[in-house]
């Protein structure tokens, strides 16, 4: 049986030590390549469709210092090429979790790499954009922000009703996404925050339909049948059909 590569012979005892914890921190995010050519030690990103990598090329020792030669890409967070430098060892963890730091943003849910989220979204926001003609222009008014916060703040209050064994950490993350989506009221337009809520409402329904269905309920409560004067794309096409609002948000997850 082959004895397998021991890579941290490649390198020398400090370099080893300096990177040892970063890897083992993120080590779900990438694989090693044990015979690279060039390099004394290649990583590539897990995703097989990805060509992001970052490899240590040389090391060299001269009168400035001990000196760690290397290729990634991304390059840094804005240069998305690949591109080659070196940098002194005590700086050399900084770059290296830095670029694990910017493949695990990649791997992180998002509008951008799930189609099934980015047509809940779809689904969600054509029911909730506003259509006032100035709805992507102006935020909501003093007293519609206000009612916004104070609905935002009672779901994370209210949300664990819901939460158990298996959905716990879900539920959790959704209550941060919840108090991001409070800060923005007042910096949002009307639809900017509204494309916002329907995404928390698309992650919501693919992870947990309870969760879903708990947010839409309070959100047809607190808008529709308390008298919102905000004009969703829904009612404004199906004015004649607020009774049965909240069946038509509920049967449709």
């Amino acid at each position: 049986m082959t004895k397998p590569i021991n890579l941290k012979k490649r390198l020398s005892v400090d370099l080893a030590k300096i990177i040892e914890k970063p890897l083992r921190n993120f080590y779900d995010l990438f694989k090693i390549v044990e015979n690279k050519d060039g390099f004394l030690l290649y990583l590539r990103d897990s995703d097989n469709n990805s060509d992001l990598y970052f490899g240590i090329i040389k090391e060299t020792c001269d009168s400035s210092g001990h000196n760690i030669h290397y290729s990634c890409k991304p390059f840094d967070n804005s240069l998305k090429g690949n591109h080659a430098n070196f940098t002194k060892l005590n700086n050399f963890d900084t770059l290296l979790n830095r670029w694990l730091e910017n493949i695990k943003f990649y791997e992180e849910e998002s509008i951008l790499n799930d189609p099934l989220l980015r047509g809940y979204q779809s689904e969600f926001y054509n029911d909730f954009k506003i259509v006032d003609d100035d709805a992507d222009l102006i935020g909501f008014n003093y007293s519609q922000q206000l009612q916004l916060e104070a609905f935002f703040e009672n779901i994370v209050k209210n949300i664990d009703e819901i939460k158990d064994e298996k959905n716990a950490e879900f539920i959790e993350e959704i209550k941060e996404e919840i108090k991001s989506l409070h800060e923005s009221v007042t910096s949002e337009t009307k639809n900017g925050l509204m494309n916002k809520f329907s995404f928390l409402l698309a992650k919501a329904r693919k992870g947990s339909s309870k969760a879903c269905q708990f947010i839409l309920k309070e959100f047809a409560k607190e808008f529709i049948k308390n008298g919102s004067k905000l004009a969703f794309n829904y009612v404004i096409k199906n004015i004649d059909k607020l009774p049965e609002y909240i069946q038509h948000i509920s049967t449709n997850i």
